[in-house]
């Protein structure tokens, strides 16, 4: 499982069975309560037989789907959890090792690091966009490309002032004819 932090909850992103089959909503059954250990204290877990585990043996759905290893690890990118990699066995003690905690916790971390990268761009595509809407394609894209530059929005009262320079809008006229 592939489970992202959004807002408050959980959202399961990714979710495959032994067979590399993707899982239904209804089929998604997972340890939460080990998903959110490891994300709101950030290490990773591992566990040979989780209903053995002093950690997690009065965790209900460990008994309820009868999980006996599990491995997860946290994503964090940026000082930001972004959500957790959760593998579990329900047939077999001992299923993963350290050497697979590891190699998960490498994982995690590069996808983290994807999800944050794919977010920052996500931002600035929202940002071009909205800049187009005000200003030429090749300016907004300079404006991007300022680092020294911060592109928050205020609320402020100002006031505008339109005028037409004596005959200037004839002259405009005069040259679409």
């Amino acid at each position: 499982f592939l489970v992202l932090v959004e807002g408050d909850a959980l959202r399961p992103a990714v979710a495959r069975n032994d067979g590399k089959l993707a899982l239904e909503d209804e089929q998604q059954q997972f340890s939460r309560s080990v998903v959110q250990r490891v994300i709101e204290s950030g290490a990773p877990v591992l566990t040979d037989d989780a209903g053995e585990d002093p950690r997690f043996s009065a965790i209900q759905s460990i008994q309820a789907y009868g999980l006996h290893s599990i491995i997860c690890a946290p994503m964090a990118a940026q000082g930001q959890m972004r959500g957790a990699l959760y593998l579990d066995n329900r047939f077999q003690d001992g299923a993963f090792k350290e050497e697979d905690l590891e190699l998960l916790s490498a994982l995690a971390s590069q996808a983290a690091l994807v999800i944050f990268s794919s977010g920052l761009m996500e931002e600035q595509r929202r940002t071009r966009d909205l800049l187009n809407r005000y200003v030429s394609p090749e300016v907004a894209e300079e404006l991007l490309l300022r680092s020294d530059l911060s592109l928050v929005a205020r609320r402020q009262e100002v006031s505008v002032m339109f005028s037409d320079a004596p005959s200037f809008s004839l002259l405009e006229i005069g040259r679409a004819s």
